[in-house]
């Protein structure tokens, strides 16, 4: 009887999420969801919606608006960086990374890097007064591979990826990462200006 009371009480509206690639991964979050809450809890399932909502989100506001590159600000955890070298902000300077480094179970990522934007983001910054490290040859762990793999659009685009060190002293103050921010901001808008013009 239990059964048969709940398969009447499954909302057949859910499943016509799946006729359209649209609201495939709508989908795809609602079950992720139910999954969680059966194996570990509904915090830890709240947690892994609001999670997915919100880089579903991301992906959709990347796809309007036609972007070309993300900029993604994030943490390295011990495995970009050790403590023998540890900055405060990097920013990573290549053609192409991969990802994740780590023993994130998840597919292996070839991530398209857009050097020219930020080789001038990293200009602007020791010109602005920001020891901004740069890094050529590097790999990424979960802290980007993973907000990567879920917003994964249908075209060609290209990240920058900027390590911001939230795992080890010192830390960087929240003033000085808001500031970060804002030239990178800057940077960005004279980068365009300056292509539009050539």
């Amino acid at each position: 009887i239990l059964m048969v009371i709940g398969f009447r009480m499954i909302d057949r509206h859910t499943v016509s999420l799946l006729k359209t690639s649209d609201t495939r991964l709508d989908f795809l979050v609602i079950v992720a969801v139910a999954v969680v809450a059966q194996i570990f809890s509904l915090i830890i399932a709240t947690a892994v919606g609001l999670l997915l909502a919100a880089l579903l989100f991301l992906r959709k506001q990347i796809e309007e608006v036609e972007a070309d590159v993300v900029i993604m600000f994030s943490n390295d955890h011990f495995n970009t960086f050790f403590l023998d070298n540890f900055p405060l902000f990097a920013i990573g300077v290549a053609d192409e990374t991969s990802g994740p480094n780590d023993e994130t179970p998840m597919p292996q990522h070839k991530i398209p890097l857009h050097q020219g934007l930020a080789s001038h983001i990293h200009r602007t910054g020791i010109s602005s007064g920001f020891d901004l490290t740069l890094s050529q040859e590097f790999t990424v762990d979960h802290a980007f591979a993973v907000p990567w793999h879920f917003i994964g659009v249908d075209r060609p685009i290209k990240l920058i990826p900027v390590f911001v060190n939230c795992f080890s002293n010192p830390l960087p103050l929240a003033t000085r990462a808001h500031d970060l921010g804002r030239m990178i901001g800057s940077a960005v808008r004279t980068y365009v200006c300056r292509k539009k013009a050539s």
